[in-house]
């Protein structure tokens, strides 16, 4: 007999491929725009917020949930395809806020029909009658779903609230921990492959061991952190190397003379093997992976 485990297990896992093939349907619908999906998410807070001048990186950050580097880098690729804007504000010249451009604009006076034939080929496919019984049955389901009634975050105790503050504060803790430990491995990597070009074999070994463990490491702070889209933790990879590709790019234009010659050239095929990793990672994100 299945149990109720095996019976939830299996209600799960149809709405996650439901939101897997959501989300297929919609990169497939903002790929003629050249937009990836952060970039879409940047631009709809922006048109949300089109009324009150736009918003700041800060802000832009918290809405989208991803660092402050990454949305910044998500902005300067926006910028620069004509989107949209950083302006001085005028209530504070010393802040800087992102607008949407008239580019912008009349993309959101387009989608809102594309996207009405986007559920048209998908949810229209539904007769009435199996709508209005899906509609039923999510309905039960949210019943019984619901959260049992507590107390307020106002009437807990000073202590769990202090409890809250301080898990809040160490999983902060916890991603600096995690970056530190990427950087490393990063830096490790180099090394062993520096000393594996040396002949030096024996340092190469304990470096490449002492990589290979903090992966682990990483790994099991990725996963009580929560980092289990995977889809989601590519495309933010991918935006962190294009934002990093543009960076090489101003570098090598800004360096002149000979001397010069040996890092431009160090930094360009840097440039073309990041270019071939963002084609790989955009072909996982189309599904091709």
């Amino acid at each position: 007999m299945r149990s109720h485990t095996d019976a939830a297990k299996e209600i799960m896992d149809v709405m996650r491929q439901v939101q897997e093939a959501i989300r297929a349907r919609f990169h497939k619908l903002i790929m003629p725009y050249n937009l990836t999906i952060a970039q879409f998410k940047v631009l709809q807070h922006l048109h949300w917020h089109d009324r009150e001048g736009g918003l700041g990186i800060c802000e832009l950050s918290e809405h989208i949930g991803l660092a402050n580097s990454t949305t910044s880098g998500i902005v300067d690729r926006l910028e620069r395809d004509g989107w949209v804007v950083r302006e001085k504000s005028d209530v504070d010249h010393r802040k800087v806020k992102v607008r949407l451009r008239e580019k912008g604009r009349e993309f959101f006076k387009r989608i809102p029909q594309e996207v009405e034939e986007f559920w048209r080929t998908t949810i229209g496919r539904l007769s009435t009658r199996d709508r209005t019984e899906l509609l039923k049955s999510l309905g039960k389901l949210r019943e019984v779903m619901e959260r049992p009634s507590g107390p307020s975050y106002e009437e807990i105790h000073e202590g769990q609230r202090k409890g809250l503050k301080a898990e809040i504060e160490a999983r902060t803790d916890l991603q600096e921990v995690l970056s530190d430990i990427l950087k490393e491995i990063g830096l490790l990597s180099v090394l062993a492959r520096r000393a594996e070009e040396e002949g030096r074999f024996k340092i190469t070994a304990y470096l490449k061991q002492i990589a290979s463990e903090q992966v682990l490491c990483a790994l099991s702070l990725a996963k009580i952190l929560g980092y289990k889209d995977i889809y989601r933790n590519i495309e933010e990879l991918k935006e962190a190397k294009e934002a990093s590709i543009d960076v090489k790019r101003k570098i090598i234009e800004m360096m002149q003379g000979e001397e010069s010659s040996r890092i431009k050239g160090s930094l360009g095929r840097t440039v073309e093997t990041d270019l071939r990793h963002c084609d790989v990672l955009e072909d996982i994100l189309n599904g091709d992976g």
